[in-house]
């Protein structure tokens, strides 16, 4: 039995059913928060609590804790089901192809289907591009800059081409091995900060004092 354990403010109320409990079991219960805990402090009055039986309140308390455990299997196949539907290929690979230089018609797609902006295309082996990555690598800034106020994700390579040095610098401090990241098509970030032409020299001086050579791998 649990006697010599201290009983958090907010479960003074039942703390004589508490202390009636095994040590191990109160232990566990306290240290994983269970809801059954919780939902009898909550549920029950202190009048009340003098009528509730230990072997209740044991029973209450696992009821409740697996009701938690078990609620993401529960709502997992629900969370399924309200997922919408695949976007058409076609329409990733156009739009991912329209981002390297059509801007009238990314803007176009984008307005009619949102969700183009984060989505990826394969040209083969892996060879993965998002639209930004599309207009990144070949330095076109409209597009560039349209996506990314629409939500696009910033990444190493478009900060690259930006001049961005406060994201460069410090993300390749805390990862080395990112100064020679393959970005789509093999593109490296030093590529990306040579398409940054004047905007992007400090970066690129900065990538090249590091050791960088390759432009696409």
């Amino acid at each position: 039995m649990c006697s010599n354990l201290e009983v958090p403010c907010n479960y003074r109320a039942i703390t004589p059913i508490l202390l009636r409990l095994p040590e191990d079991l109160w232990r566990f219960l306290l240290e994983t928060d269970t809801l059954g805990i919780i939902n009898l402090f909550f549920s029950f009055k202190h009048t009340q609590m003098k009528s509730f039986t230990r072997s209740r309140f044991i029973r209450q308390s696992i009821a409740g804790s697996a009701a938690f455990l078990l609620l993401p299997f529960a709502s997992k196949g629900e969370i399924t089901q309200e997922r919408p539907p695949q976007l058409s290929p076609e329409k990733v690979k156009a739009f991912v192809g329209a981002s390297h230089s059509k801007f009238d018609q990314v803007k176009e797609m984008y307005e009619e289907t949102p969700a183009l902006i984060h989505s990826a295309w394969d040209w083969g082996g892996g060879d993965f591009e998002l639209s930004i990555g599309a207009a990144s690598h070949v330095g076109n800034l409209p597009i560039v800059e349209y996506l990314l106020e629409r939500g696009a994700v910033m990444n190493l390579h478009t900060a690259c081409l930006l001049g961005k040095i406060d994201i460069v610098k410090p993300l390749i401090t805390a990862f080395p091995n990112q100064l020679e990241a393959r970005g789509p098509h093999g593109f490296t970030p030093l590529h990306h900060a040579i398409r940054g032409g004047e905007d992007a020299r400090e970066v690129k001086e900065y990538l090249e004092a590091l050791g960088a050579t390759k432009t696409k791998l």
